[in-house]
């Protein structure tokens, strides 16, 4: 009986794990230009032109500042994110010892019982006390763990107070033993 090469599963890649990151960061990235760009719009083209006849000096400060919310998160999106020196997939990649504790956190809004929108945010926190959060998407939560915890064995996984606790008093109290 021959294989199928349709149900064969190949093993994921050492740095899959990175993949999935670089992902999420690049998705993080577009949001931010995408809603830089709609403000920035919103405040030129939109507000902007009803506002010289009638010159309100309250109308036009927030044409301004809804003008300059969209430059910055368009210049945020721009200029301060380049995947290659990322922060984050630099210490994942190079210093896996620094991480101590990783965790992922789900925030459902439920107005009236009603499932409007669901945000996961992965956090990652360091042995120097520094905190890294990424928002990611929920069919991507789980198999990141896994891979996570293959590259990293030494870091705790899951929240917990307890673990609250330990890493308030010493991000050392995080590492498990080989």
């Amino acid at each position: 009986m021959k294989p199928n090469p349709n149900t064969s599963s190949k093993p994921p890649s050492p740095d899959a794990d990175l993949q999935i990151i670089e992902e999420a960061l690049k998705r993080n990235r577009n949001l931010k230009m995408w809603v830089g760009l709609l403000l920035l719009l919103l405040g030129v083209f939109v507000i902007f032109p009803y506002l010289i006849p009638h010159t309100a000096l309250l109308a036009i400060a927030g044409t301004l500042i809804v003008s300059f919310t969209g430059i910055y998160f368009l210049l945020h999106g721009l200029l301060r994110y380049d995947v290659q020196k990322n922060h984050l997939l630099r210490i994942i990649a190079h210093q896996p010892e620094n991480v101590v504790w990783v965790f992922n956190y789900k925030i459902e809004r439920l107005p009236f019982g009603i499932k409007l929108m669901e945000v996961n945010t992965l956090y990652i926190y360091l042995l120097n006390r520094e905190q890294i959060s990424i928002p990611i998407q929920k069919s991507q939560i789980q198999e990141l763990l896994l891979l996570l915890k293959k590259r990293l064995p030494d870091t705790t996984f899951g929240y917990s107070p307890q673990h609250a606790q330990l890493y308030n008093i010493s991000p050392d109290l995080l590492k498990q033993e080989k």
